[in-house]
C-alpha cells in the first residue's frame, strides 16, 4: 500500500556547522521565473540529444564537475540549477553556476 502526496515548503532550516545555522524562506527554496517552464518543455528532448550524441562530455561533466569515478554516465534529468547524471547504480548531480 502506498500514498502520493506533495510538499510544498515554506521555510527550512540549516545548520551549516557549529555557529552557521540559518532560516531559509520559500525564495531561498525554489527556483522561479519565465525560462522554467520553458526549460521544462524542452528538458526530454535536450536529455535525449545529450544521451544520443554527446556521452564523452557527460562523462566529462561527471568527473569533473562532481567527482564521480566510472564511466558509462547519461543525464537522466535536468533543470535551472542543474543536471543530474547516472551511472548504473550510481547517481549525481552538476549544479549550475
Amino acid at each position: 500500500d502506498f500514498s502520493i502526496f506533495r510538499l510544498e515548503p515554506q521555510r527550512a532550516s540549516l545548520n551549516g556547522g557549529f555557529g552557521k545555522a540559518y532560516l531559509l524562506e520559500r525564495a531561498d527554496l525554489l527556483t522561479n521565473g519565465p525560462i522554467i517552464e520553458e526549460l521544462a518543455g524542452s528538458e526530454q528532448s535536450a536529455v535525449e540529444h545529450m544521451n544520443a550524441d554527446h556521452l564523452d562530455a557527460i562523462a566529462i561533466y561527471a568527473r569533473h564537475f562532481a567527482k564521480a569515478p566510472g564511466d558509462g554516465w547519461t543525464i537522466a534529468g535536468l533543470d535551472a540549477d542543474g543536471m543530474d547524471l547516472v551511472s548504473g547504480d550510481n547517481v549525481c548531480r552538476v549544479f549550475f553556476p
